[in-house]
C-alpha cells in the first residue's frame, strides 16, 4: 500500500459523500505549518506551501488525507453542527487530540506509510507551546485551554516528552486543565464509536473547560 493507495481510497469516499477534496499549492501557507486542510462549500481543501520538499510532502499530504479519511469513516467533523461556537482554535487542538493516535495506526497499518513528519512537527512545535504557557502574553483563556491540549497531544503522540511539560503545567491553570480535560475525555474519543458516543465525550470536555 501507499500515498496513492490512499488518495485512491479518499477520493472514492470523498465523491461517494457528494465532496470534492482540492489539492493545491499555495504560496501564502507559512512554512511553519506547511500543509493546511479547511473545510469549502463543496468538501475540503489541501494547501501546501511550494517550498515544502519530498520527502516530507508526500508524508505531510498523507497525514493530512488521513485526518480526511478518518472523518469519512465516522469520525464527527470540523463541519458538523455540534461545534457550532466552539473557537475555532480549540476545535484544532481537539481534532487533533481525537485523530491523532488512530492517524498514526491507520497509516501504518493499512498503507504501511510512517508518521516521522509528524512526530518531527510535534517535536518541532512543542517549545512554542511552552513559550505560550509560560509566558502567555494576550492569550485568550480559551487559546490557553486549546495549548494544554496540544501538550496533551504531543505527550500521547510521544510519550518521553512528558517530563518536558511539568513546568508548563504548573505555571498556568487554564493549561493544565485543557490537560487534563483531554487526558480524561478526549483520550476515549474513537472514529471506532458512534457518533451518539463521540459526542458525549467531547461534551464532557467542552463542559469540563467551559467552552459549552
Amino acid at each position: 500500500m501507499s500515498l496513492d493507495a490512499l488518495r485512491v481510497d479518499l477520493t472514492s469516499l470523498s465523491q461517494a459523500a457528494g465532496d470534492r477534496v482540492e489539492i493545491r499549492s499555495a504560496a501564502d501557507v507559512p512554512l511553519t505549518n506547511p500543509i493546511q486542510v479547511s473545510p469549502t462549500a463543496s468538501g475540503w481543501c489541501v494547501e501546501y506551501n511550494p517550498s515544502y520538499q519530498e520527502p516530507s510532502l508526500s508524508l505531510g499530504l498523507a497525514h493530512e488525507y488521513g485526518h480526511l479519511l478518518l472523518v469519512y469513516r465516522g469520525l464527527v467533523s470540523p463541519k458538523s453542527r455540534f461545534f457550532e461556537g466552539i473557537d475555532e482554535f480549540l476545535l484544532a487542538t481537539v481534532g487533533n487530540a481525537i485523530s491523532h493516535l488512530d492517524l498514526v495506526r491507520l497509516l501504518r497499518n493499512e498503507y504501511a506509510l510512517g508518521s516521522e513528519e509528524h512526530f518531527r512537527v510535534l517535536r518541532q512545535g512543542l517549545a512554542g507551546l511552552l513559550e505560550c504557557a509560560l509566558d502567555p502574553r494576550d492569550l485568550s483563556r480559551i487559546e490557553l485551554v486549546g495549548t494544554g491540549v496540544s501538550l496533551f497531544d504531543t505527550v500521547r503522540g510521544i510519550p518521553e516528552l512528558g517530563p518536558e511539560m511539568a513546568p508548563a503545567l504548573e505555571a498556568n491553570d487554564a493549561v493544565a486543565l485543557g490537560y487534563s480535560a483531554a487526558e480524561s475525555h478526549l483520550a476515549r474519543v474513537s472514529y471506532l464509536q458512534g457518533a451518539a458516543e463521540q459526542e458525549a465525550g467531547l461534551t464532557s470536555f467542552l463542559e469540563a473547560v467551559g467552552a459549552r
